[in-house]
């Protein structure tokens, strides 16, 4: 008699064992997708941040009154030391690139 209701406890715990490893296994899963997806959000905010705070530097950089000179007459002093202001500020946000 012992022995019928031994078989169907194990078979009991072998399925709840089972189904607390598949629960495990999305959980797990669950997890990981919701923190690559935050990573993902947080770095996108991130590097607009940088870029656009590198943009507005680079703008108050440039004299706009010169910028058609420069067209229509070429380089001069003036454009060649604005030119390496905003060399240096490309080379300083590299990961901007």
């Amino acid at each position: 008699m012992e022995q019928k209701n031994k078989a169907p406890t194990k078979n009991r715990h072998l399925i709840l064992m089972i189904m607390l490893g598949l629960v495990m296994i999305i959980t797990v899963a669950a997890v990981v997708t919701v923190s690559v997806i935050i990573l993902n959000r947080t770095t996108k905010e991130h590097r607009t941040s940088i870029i656009e705070h590198t943009a507005q530097l680079a703008a108050t950089r440039i004299d706009g009154d010169k910028v058609d000179g420069w067209f229509e007459n070429g380089k001069d002093e003036e454009y060649e030391a604005t030119k390496e202001i905003l060399d240096a500020i490309l080379h300083n946000t590299p990961q901007e690139k």
